[in-house]
């Protein structure tokens, strides 16, 4: 029953931790750049996709749905009213595809970003300061971080997918399922920063989440859940590797230790 407890206690626990992030990153104007320039670059992409796609989509409609100058008669109105109808259709499917793919896209642009965030924050609060010695130490250091994102992100994709299946069969528990257990690798996805600052291997790692697990399926939950609310990680992505900084610095390694 104690285990039980602890666990529950770990759990609310994580749980706080991105709140308390997100207060921090609010408190400190220093850190908005970490996600406003991300969020130039997503914006700058978004309006090039948008623009090439209609100087060239539009010709293409007007080609197919040619109309006289004047429109004039029956078969030329319907064709200009179609015409219109197709703007409109492509115009609000570039806006779903925008709304359902920009988290994606902006958290894509903003991993280098949120990796300074990272550094920037130990540096400030923990007194750890990361510095790649040379550029070949760089390089290692984003292979690394990649092969371990990787990881992580394919177990991800695999227990999303067993989930979409379970949902499908037993919604609830699918989903309460899928955020605690998919929430507990977005949870490692946020502390893996602060490990690769100390060039911790990622076996011992995940030796480290040993008898914290609750507290990072906590935490992780949260930012999974606020993660599907559109435009929300603009704000809360930089706050989610702000809270996985904490963990791992506050609980992760002091726990690790004893």
């Amino acid at each position: 029953m104690s285990g039980f407890i602890k666990c529950f206690t770990d759990f609310i626990l994580g749980a706080t931790i991105p709140l308390r992030a997100t207060g921090v990153f609010f408190s400190r104007p220093k850190y908005w750049s970490y996600a406003l320039v991300p969020l130039i670059l997503s914006g700058v992409c978004y309006f090039v996709l948008g623009a090439l796609g209609w100087f060239y989509l539009k010709p293409y409609i007007d080609s197919l749905l040619p109309v006289s100058a004047e429109v004039s008669g029956f078969v030329d109105s319907l064709k200009y009213v179609v015409r219109w109808i197709v703007y409109i259709s492509a115009v609000v499917t570039g806006i779903t595809v925008f709304l359902i793919s920009f988290t994606s896209v902006f958290v894509l642009l903003a991993a280098p970003f949120v990796d300074q965030l990272s550094v920037r924050y130990e540096k400030d609060f923990y007194n750890v300061d990361f510095v790649c010695t040379g550029f070949k130490h760089y390089v290692h250091y984003c292979w690394t971080s990649m092969i371990n994102t990787g990881r992580v992100g394919i177990v991800i994709l695999l227990f999303s997918l067993v989930f979409l299946v379970v949902n499908i069969v037993a919604p609830a528990l699918g989903l309460v399922a899928s955020i605690l257990i998919v929430g507990y690798y977005f949870g490692i996805t946020f502390m893996i920063y602060s490990s690769e600052h100390r060039r911790v291997k990622f076996r011992d790692f995940k030796l480290q989440l040993h008898g914290s697990r609750a507290l990072v399926a906590g935490m992780g939950a949260v930012i999974y859940v606020l993660m599907f609310i559109p435009f929300v990680a603009i704000i809360f992505l930089p706050a989610s590797v702000i809270a996985g900084t904490i963990a791992y610095n506050e609980y992760i390694v002091p726990r690790s230790r004893k």
